[in-house]
C-alpha cells in the first residue's frame, strides 16, 4: 500500500466517523425532544463560541463550511424556535445572534454532545481512549 491509499484510507474512515458522529447526535437531540439537527447545532455552537456579538450568514457558512443556502434553512429553523435571531446590518445582510434561549440551550446541548462522543469512542480500548482525552 502506498502514500496515496493510506491518505484515502483515512479520508474514508474520518468521514465514517463524521458520519456516525452526526446520526448519534442527531438521535441524541431527538430523544431529548429539541428541535434541532446536527447542521443547526453546529450554527449555534459556532454563534456561542466565536466571540462576536453577531455574524452574517455568509461568514457563518464560510466558518463552517456549508453552502449559504443550508445555512439559511438551519438558520429559519432555529429563528423558528426563538433560539437566534436576524437584525438587518445594512441593506439586504442580517447579522445573526443567539437569543436568550439560544444562550440557555448550550450547557444542554454541550451535554449531549459529550454523551454522542464518549458513545462513540466506546469501542476504543483504554490506550486509544486516553489519547482521545489529552
Amino acid at each position: 500500500m502506498n502514500e496515496n491509499s493510506n491518505i484515502i484510507y483515512l479520508g474514508f474512515y474520518l468521514n465514517r466517523v463524521f458520519s456516525r458522529l452526526v446520526n448519534v447526535l442527531n438521535n441524541k437531540l431527538e430523544n431529548e425532544r429539541i428541535p434541532i439537527n446536527h447542521a443547526q447545532f453546529e450554527a449555534m455552537q459556532l454563534l456561542w463560541n466565536i466571540g462576536k456579538e453577531r455574524l452574517s450568514q455568509q461568514e457563518i457558512a464560510d466558518i463552517i463550511g456549508r453552502d449559504k443556502a443550508a445555512v439559511s434553512r438551519a438558520l429559519t429553523q432555529l429563528e423558528k424556535h426563538g433560539y437566534v435571531m436576524r437584525t438587518a446590518v445594512s441593506g439586504s445582510k442580517n447579522g445573526i445572534s443567539l437569543t436568550l434561549k439560544g444562550r440557555e440551550l448550550q450547557p444542554v446541548l454541550e451535554a449531549i454532545l459529550t454523551k454522542a462522543i464518549s458513545e462513540l469512542c466506546q469501542p476504543l480500548s483504554e490506550d486509544e481512549s486516553r489519547d482521545r482525552k489529552s
